[in-house]
């Protein structure tokens, strides 16, 4: 016989992924991570993102009706979930799993860009506050670039960044 667990106390929670974020491995891994938070402590709403925006849309249109936002994607849908966050009144934790061909903030903020280990230090409940930073309206979680440095990164193919990370932009 088996005995089943109630959870009271469960975390609802906004799963935005970016589908088109990072390498073809990081992809495979968005299911491990959809698995992870589908367990019984987990009440878990998943959007996935079609274009630029989208993220900042859907947390705009009903971010307030969760305990936390979960972003799976790389640090442009990180940062659309941020923008939409700060449009609205209640601020809700936001949880990263960096799944992008760079994961910048990640690496400089130390969160594992290994999906399972980043979802699991989610689950741990560990929580880190840092500044954000606005410019023109729009909110920035580490960077904030103009001129050459934004041409670069925003004319390098997506496709040359999934191959090759951060010497995309070498290229």
């Amino acid at each position: 016989m088996r005995k089943g667990v109630l959870f009271l106390n469960s975390k609802k929670a906004l799963l935005i992924v970016n589908p088109c974020a990072g390498r073809n491995n990081k992809r495979l891994g968005a299911l491990e991570i959809v698995k992870k938070f589908s367990a019984p402590e987990w009440d878990t709403d998943i959007r996935t993102t079609r274009c630029q925006g989208d993220a900042t849309t859907i947390v705009r249109e009903c971010g307030e009706n969760y305990d936390v936002i979960l972003c799976c994607g790389g640090d442009g849908t990180l940062n659309e979930v941020i923008n939409g966050l700060m449009s609205i009144d209640k601020k809700v934790p936001v949880g990263y799993i960096p799944s992008g061909s760079t994961n910048d903030l990640a690496n400089t903020l130390g969160i594992p860009t290994e999906l399972g280990a980043s979802a699991d230090l989610i689950q741990s409940g560990k929580k880190n506050s840092y500044d954000l930073g606005t410019l023109n309206g729009r909110y920035f979680t580490y960077i904030a670039s103009f001129g050459i440095a934004t041409d670069l990164s925003y004319s390098t193919p997506q496709k040359l960044k999934n191959i090759f990370g951060h010497a995309a932009y070498m290229i």
